[in-house]
């Protein structure tokens, strides 16, 4: 039932997107960094996270570890993929995916996921995935969140797709950049 959204220059925007107005927020913080507690709070206060109640330390960061979820390799996600086990799903704006994407996989940004949560099958493995591999680590907090429970996360994102010399497409249908192998 928790949220993955790390403390780093990406929180606002990527919390901004998940963390549900409505409710009151509990964070779970590092406590070894000074004053994490209190850049957190601050934060959520500027885009209008007025209801944090709690905030706990190291012995529930702990537990909350695995909020983190299942990570897939590049390799382990294609092969699901072509076997017909797995469903990637892109969590990257629109732009993004427009530019270069991989090749079958479903588009839905992060900001909008929370809304298209019934458009996602629940039969196979969903495989989230972004540039890197944060953004597709929060999307696959929110989906266990609403109670899917065959989710992980691309480590690396499509760079590391492409790294891996795969092939990647453009939604002008062309290729994207291929990369050598080796």
């Amino acid at each position: 039932g928790t949220l993955n959204v790390p403390l780093s220059a990406s929180f606002l925007s990527y919390g901004g997107q998940v963390i549900p107005l409505d409710r009151p927020l509990f964070l779970i913080v590092d406590s070894s960094r000074d004053g994490a507690a209190e850049e957190a709070v601050a934060a959520l206060r500027l885009i209008g996270f007025d209801r944090v109640e709690g905030v706990f330390g190291a012995d529930a960061l702990q537990e909350a570890a695995t909020a983190t979820g299942r990570q897939v390799t590049v390799a382990e996600a294609a092969a699901g993929l072509e076997r017909g086990e797995m469903v990637l799903v892109d969590v990257r704006g629109r732009a993004e995916y427009d530019a270069e994407h991989i090749a079958g996989a479903r588009h839905l940004a992060l900001a909008s996921l929370a809304n298209s949560l019934g458009e996602l099958p629940r039969d196979r493995e969903l495989v989230l995935q972004c540039e890197t591999g944060s953004r597709s680590a929060v999307a696959a907090s929110l989906l266990r969140m609403n109670g899917f429970d065959r989710v992980a996360n691309l480590a690396g994102g499509i760079k590391a797709w492409k790294e891996q010399g795969l092939e990647t497409a453009c939604e002008s249908g062309g290729r994207g950049a291929e990369r050598p192998r080796g």
